[in-house]
């Protein structure tokens, strides 16, 4: 089992952000190697999610993932 650890601040209040969550968390579901997440956000938006992978391997298929790279690039304002 192998743990990625993400942390993020929220800078987006738009409704588009909480839409890119709800599919990427349905999406990240369908991936093989994955097992299950957990997210935690403060009221200040700071966020920490931990997903649980069966291999490295799959870590790295999710991250080249291309809708998942679309959604990190608007969540840092580049989209």
């Amino acid at each position: 089992m192998h743990v990625v650890i993400f942390y993020s601040q929220r800078r987006l209040n738009t409704p588009d952000y909480d839409i890119w969550a709800v599919k990427m968390s349905a999406e990240v579901e369908r991936q093989s190697g994955f097992c299950h997440a957990h997210s935690f956000r403060n009221a200040d938006g700071f966020g920490v999610t931990l997903s649980y992978w069966v291999s490295i391997d799959s870590i790295r298929q999710w991250g080249r993932h291309a809708e998942h790279r679309t959604a990190q690039a608007y969540g840092r304002g580049e989209g």
